[in-house]
């Protein structure tokens, strides 16, 4: 089996993501299994069995933004690209803070394998303390098939040998007692489209007024319900509530315009991270995060 090296005491060049929100990301499921974990802390190890199922998703916008920080390694921004990774009790992800990257390998058949990595570094801590330096998401092709170039993918992984692809984890619990966690990936899907926000990721002052539109899936059940939110409290962007539903878009999609979501900002000064969650009748819910910045 061909080892991952893994670049955590690299240089790192964080990508501030000073753009626009992607128009076009995807999210890919990842599932797996436990396969080997360290934990000096005592924190983590006892609910992470042998073969516990592990499931995971990764968000990015194969357009951009991405930054060439070296050959076929990119810097992500992470208003527009996150890691969660989901193992027993505990759920691992990269945040508004964290630096997030790709490396893109092409593989050459006969030669190296092909190999797309997702990590990111300096993630939220765990509620118990624990501190997440890293997450990551490795896909190696022995077949050297796929990715079919140096850039960001355009789809899910197209492998037919997940053998010697992982997830890692890595950090450090209380007294800088080290943890570390081995999973195995053991298939990887394309999730449906994600919902939009309208403004992206940007910065406003107080004088700026506007409405806010989320665009929901093509093709989707109609919208149940709509929840915008800032740590987990509501604002005042709701449908059924403030929002409503506006005609299909020539493309067919239909999307939800909230007037004035400027006065969410109201009480807030820097970047916000506002978390959109869309419900439709089918039980399908989306999700979407913008980070409005309010310069005063």
């Amino acid at each position: 089996m061909k080892l991952l090296s893994w670049m955590a005491g690299c240089a790192l060049l964080t990508g501030l993501g000073t753009g626009t929100l992607a128009a076009q990301p995807i999210t890919v499921q990842v599932n797996g299994h436990l396969t080997g974990w360290q934990d000096n802390s005592g924190l983590l190890g006892p609910y992470l069995p042998p073969l516990l199922p592990v499931t995971a998703t990764y968000t990015y916008d194969p357009s951009g933004p991405a930054i060439p920080i070296s050959a076929n390694q990119y810097s992500l921004s992470p208003s527009s690209a996150s890691i969660v990774i989901n193992a027993g009790p505990f759920t691992f992800q990269t945040g508004p803070g964290s630096t997030l990257q790709a490396r893109i390998n092409q593989g050459v058949p006969g030669g190296n394998w092909g190999e797309v990595t997702f990590q990111g570094f300096q993630n939220p801590p765990l509620p118990n303390g624990v501190n997440v330096s890293f997450v990551g998401i490795t896909f190696l092709d022995p077949t050297s098939q796929w990715p079919t170039s140096g850039f960001l993918p355009t789809g899910a992984p197209n492998m037919t040998d997940f053998t010697d692809s992982q997830m890692q984890i890595s950090g450090t619990g209380p007294g800088n007692a080290f943890f570390q966690i081995i999973m195995q990936i053991d298939s990887a899907q394309l999730l449906p489209p994600q919902i939009e926000v309208s403004p992206a990721t940007g910065s406003f002052v107080p004088q700026q007024h506007f409405d806010a539109a989320v665009l929901l899936p093509l093709g989707g059940a109609p919208v149940a319900t709509m929840q915008a939110n800032i740590n987990g409290n509501p604002l005042p962007l709701s449908y059924p509530g403030t929002c409503q539903l506006a005609a299909p878009t020539s493309s067919g999609r239909a999307a939800l315009v909230c007037p004035g979501a400027d006065a969410a900002l109201a009480s807030f000064q820097g970047i916000t991270q506002i978390d959109w969650l869309v419900t439709l009748s089918d039980g399908s819910a989306f999700t979407q995060s913008v980070q409005w910045n309010l310069i005063r």
